[in-house]
Parts: structure tokens; sequence; C-alpha cells
């Protein structure tokens, strides 16, 4: 008899760790990328495309392209719905760095630092000329969208240490509950 009580309330513990668990594990995450994460591409793309579980906040959502020169390679994001695309100036050919930073609707913030290879570049091509060289002013700096100086690191997207303890609270409930259920049946 007892082994059966038991047995309920480890099914009934496991049960109500599994619906408590679920939704605190529930962050945004990327789905897909375009360019893929370490792919090889014959020449850098137009823009970078990022499509995540979530529809995403285009207030906390930054995404920022390092060319192989380590400069800033693309223009602020934009945000529709789950996708967020940074379009790229042309570039070399080499190792392109995506970071990503965006907050999910649980607030837990989110963030990746990804690579993609281009083989050739596109940069425009200057054609040959005689005349006299031109100067110009100095070009301006690109905006670096996300927060100044931050750096970007891969976030820890493990379970928050509220959902432990929610956790370990139901379970000692319910195991209260199987005692006071025995020691009531035991007594009639």
């Amino acid at each position: 008899m007892w082994l059966r009580r038991a047995a309920v309330i480890a099914v009934a513990t496991l049960a109500g760790v599994g619906v408590l668990a679920g939704p605190a594990a529930a962050h945004n995450t990327l789905k897909v990328s375009n360019p893929a994460a370490n792919s090889t591409v014959a020449t850098p793309p137009e823009s970078v495309t990022l499509t995540f579980m979530e529809d995403l906040d285009a207030a906390s959502t930054s995404v920022v392209v390092t060319g192989p020169d380590g400069a800033p390679a693309s223009d602020p994001v934009t945000v529709a719905g789950p996708t967020a695309t940074a379009k790229l100036k042309p570039g070399a050919a080499g190792k392109y760095s995506i970071t990503y930073k965006i907050t999910g609707e649980d607030g837990h913030p989110v963030s990746e630092t990804f690579a993609f290879t281009a083989t050739a570049g596109n940069l425009p091509t200057a054609a040959p000329t005689t005349a006299a060289p031109v100067t110009s002013a100095p070009a301006p700096t690109t905006p670096v969208v996300g927060p100044a100086g931050a750096t970007p690191e891969k976030e820890d997207d493990g379970i928050p240490v509220w959902a432990y303890v929610v956790g370990a609270l139901a379970i000692l409930a319910v195991l209260g509950g199987g005692l006071a259920l025995g020691r009531r049946r035991s007594s009639s």
C-alpha cells in the first residue's frame, strides 16, 4: 500500500516539475540565419537575416556584422516580427562575425556570436583615371547598433534560479499532501 502511495506521489511530483520547468526554459532562440553559422558563401550577401522563435522587440534588438578587417560592415538592424535584418556594405573576402543581442518575452537577454566566410569580395572596382587626384572629406563612421562599449557574449540560456525554488516548493507541497493523505487513511 505504501508503495502505491509513493508511486502516485512520484508521478505527481514529476508532472509538477515538468509543468513548472517548461515555461521557465522558454527563452527566445535563433531558429535560422542567412547566411548560416559557419557557412561559406561566394561573396558577402546584401544582408544578414536572423529569424527567431518569437517576435522581437525592435528597441532591445541589436545585430552587428563585423567584416574581416574588424570594422562594422552592417547598417542598423530592422525588425519585423521574429525577423531581424542587417543590410551589409560591400566587403572583402574573409571571415565575417555576426553578433546579436535580443530580449525574450520572459525578459531574459540572449546574445550570441557566430561567423560565416566569404571566398571572394564584392567591393566596387575603381576605374583607372588620368585626372588629378580628388581629395574628399573622411567617410562617416558606421553607427554600431547596441549599447556603447558593450562586449557581446553568449548569455546563459539555462533555467533561472527562481524556477528551481518554485519547483522545490511544489515538490515539498506534493510530498506534504501525500503524507497527510497517508496519515489520514491509516488513522481511519
